[in-house]
């Protein structure tokens, strides 16, 4: 790019040089040529020499450190040799371009000892290193040796055990498993292979409502059962049978409220609910079948006010499979009721010089409504029932009647409603009747 840039600048400024000076050209035009070919001569060959600088530059290698440290595996170790305990992972120093460096991991390199030929003992042997990455080698490997222990491998016979990882769900039971084979062969170094007490085969029956059977892995475990690492077992999976059986049936049944007693008289219960109003329970089988479970006892005898209480559930042999408790609610309240009563009828509002000679009927029913205990608390005859003829004159009259309960009760009927009122004027007095008043002064 840079060369292609000098020679548009080259090209440019002869061009303008021949617009400026084309007089000169026509007199001098090969003097003129030889120059700009010199001019473009020197413009390729600065090119070429940048170019030559970025490309040595790019291709230039740098020596550094790796920033991780490398695992060393053993290779062409004899079968009947096994390591005693592992070597250190080794430091590298390698040599690549600076975007082959970059991007280098653990993946693109390997250290490896070679154990072949060996026999049981202890050795100091060369680390040896490389790259499998084209772009990068390996200048140094520290520490370039590494101490072996080689020892032989004993083989041992150890009872093969079942163990359940998780119980099946409740109301299931697990039997006596079965495995096989019921040995196993653990081969290691003397001090791994001395530390398996036995080898496990770990079953999950979480969930499990039938009899499982398969193959599971063998996992060797020390006396504490904690596992045992570079040891292998032979076979590596054993098959083992469970045998799982229901010793208990789910079944829903209803909650019922134990309550006993009777509120306050004049008051009732109006309603009893439970929360839950069911309940899933476990029943052993060959149990005598249920259909409820009762809460315990809730006494209301002469309450007056509502209970609302959380209460245990009487499970008796069964076992719940959710709630141990109920919230029972007894709803109670006063009862209503009504009384007719024998009121006498009044009339108010007569006018003045006049009188109500006829009242039909006389007395009426009052039906008083109100709680029993109020009720049961009036004392005494209602009010009278009051037949306003207020404004009336003389004559024969339908009138309305009023009256008023007592405190805490309610009127709710009058029978009848309307009585008949007969207005005259007053007779003027007699002489008859002055002197029997005089006589009576």
């Amino acid at each position: 790019r840079a060369a292609l840039d000098a020679a548009r600048a080259a090209r440019g400024a002869a061009q303008r040089r021949r617009r400026s000076g084309g007089f000169l050209m026509r007199r001098g035009g090969l003097t003129r040529i030889a120059q700009e070919a010199t001019l473009l001569g020197t413009v390729i060959v600065l090119a070429l020499v940048i170019w030559f600088v970025i490309t040595d530059a790019q291709n230039q290698e740098f020596e550094q450190p790796l920033g991780f440290s490398l695992p060393v595996s053993i290779i062409n170790l004899p079968s009947n040799l096994a390591v005693a305990g592992e070597a250190l992972p080794v430091s590298l120093t390698v040599v690549g371009t600076r975007s082959a460096l970059d991007a280098v991991s653990p993946d693109d390199f390997s250290a490896t000892i070679d154990a072949q030929g060996r026999a049981a003992g202890q050795y100091s042997l060369p680390v040896r290193a490389e790259s499998l990455v084209e772009d990068v080698r390996v200048r140094a490997v520290q520490p370039e040796t590494a101490v072996l222990t080689l020892q032989e491998l004993i083989r041992r016979e150890v009872p093969v055990r079942v163990e359940a990882a998780n119980p099946p769900p409740l109301g299931f039971s697990v039997g006596q498993p079965s495995v096989a084979p019921e040995r196993a062969t653990v081969t290691g170094i003397a001090a791994d292979v001395e530390l398996v007490e036995a080898v496990v085969a770990r079953m999950d029956l979480a969930g499990a409502t039938v009899s499982l059977e398969g193959d599971v892995l063998l996992e060797p475990r020390t006396s504490g059962g904690a596992a045992v690492a570079r040891v292998t077992v032979e076979p590596r999976f054993a098959r083992v049978a469970a045998p799982i059986t229901q010793e208990v049936f789910r079944r829903a049944v209803a909650v019922r409220a134990n309550v006993q007693g009777a509120p306050r008289a004049g008051y009732r219960v109006v309603e009893i609910t439970v929360e839950p109003a069911t309940v899933e329970l476990f029943v052993p089988l060959g149990a005598e079948a249920q259909d409820s479970v009762w809460t315990e006892l809730i006494d209301i005898e002469d309450r007056r006010a509502s209970v609302r209480r959380l209460v245990p559930l009487e499970l008796g042999d069964a076992a719940s499979a959710g709630a141990t408790e109920a919230l029972v609610t007894v709803q109670i309240e006063q009862i209503e009721s009504t009384v007719r009563l024998t009121a006498a009828v009044r009339v108010e509002g007569v006018a003045e010089g006049l009188e109500a000679v006829l009242v039909n009927p006389e007395t009426v029913q009052v039906e008083l409504r109100g709680f029993a205990e109020d009720l049961a608390q009036f004392v005494g005859p209602p009010e009278d029932a009051v037949a306003d003829v207020s404004g009336l004159s003389t004559g024969r009259h339908t009138v309305e009647l009023a009256t008023e309960a007592p405190d805490e009760l309610t009127v709710t009927g009058l029978l009848p409603r309307r009585v008949t009122v007969v207005l005259m004027r007053q007779a003027p007095p007699t002489e008859a009747d002055g002197e029997e008043d005089g006589g009576d002064e």
